[in-house]
Order: C-alpha cells, then structure tokens, then sequence
C-alpha cells in the first residue's frame, strides 16, 4: 500500500514533465499501429524519401554509410514528426494534397498548386493579382526545370 501511495505523490508531483514524455510516446505507437499521417509525410512516404537520400549521398566506408542510413532515418523522421507537425492547419491542409500529388507522381498538378499557394499566401504591393500569378509560375518552372536537371545529373554520375 505505501508503494502505492509513494508512487502516487510522484505521479502527482512530476506531472509537468511526466505528462508530455507519455503523450508522445502514445502517439508514436498509435501513429506506428496505425500508419498515420504525423507531420505532412505518411511513413511509407517517410521510407521513400530516406531511400532516396540514400542514392544521392554516398558513404566514404561501410561503418559510414551504416551511421548514416540511420541517421538519415531518424532525421527525416524527426523533422517529420516533431518539426513539420507543428506547422499551423490552414497550411497543412495546403500542404498535404501537395504532397500527396507528387506522392502521385502528378508533377504538374502539383506545380500548380505550389504556383496557387504562394500567390495566396504572398502578397506583393502595388502589384496585381495576375502578374504576381505569372511571377510565380515563372518561379515554380524555374525550381521544376533546376530539380529536374539536378536529378538527372546525379542519376547519371
């Protein structure tokens, strides 16, 4: 009985940082029993791109390259879970169906609506709405285009 009520006083006293350490590790089994969807990546999207950021860098030695798939992992995870979850709904919902566009391989659709985003997000004085819309598009080509190049030199090499 005094083991109990021991553990309750320190149950009681420690709730300020006992409480998050709990919830967190509640929503990492929940989100891994359930393949969700925590920050804007799903985990298998996590997955893919952790393996794509394993062909783009090259380890120098074996215990290297083993150091650093992990670290990779963890990374893409961590700013996943912990850094882009925090981001405000009005932008995830935004984000999202980006995301899930190129998930699709629907690059295009998905230029578009990153053109439409920022020309709703950003707003530039004493410009109007259409050449703010063409400035845009200009940018989001010239992203596309630089990506698109990049790729295909390093897939090369």
């Amino acid at each position: 009985m005094r083991l109990i009520r021991v553990l309750y006083q320190f149950l009681v006293r420690n709730w300020v940082w006992i409480y998050p350490a709990v919830e967190t590790i509640y929503l990492y089994i929940k989100r891994t029993i359930k393949m969700e969807r925590i920050g804007i990546f799903t985990p298998t999207q996590e997955k893919v791109v952790t393996e794509a950021l394993k062909t783009f860098i090259k380890p120098k030695n074996k215990f290297w390259g083993w150091v650093q798939s992990f670290g990779i992992k963890w990374l893409i995870k961590g700013v996943d879970n912990f850094g882009l979850d925090r981001i405000k709904g009005e932008w995830k919902t935004d984000l999202i169906p980006i995301i899930d566009a190129i998930w699709e391989k629907r690059y295009e659709t998905a230029r578009q609506m990153i053109t439409d985003l920022l020309n709703k997000r950003i707003d530039f004085k004493n410009v109007d709405e259409e050449t703010e819309l063409r400035w845009f598009d200009s940018l989001t080509r010239f992203i596309a285009a630089s990506l698109d190049h990049f790729i295909i030199t390093k897939i090369k090499n």
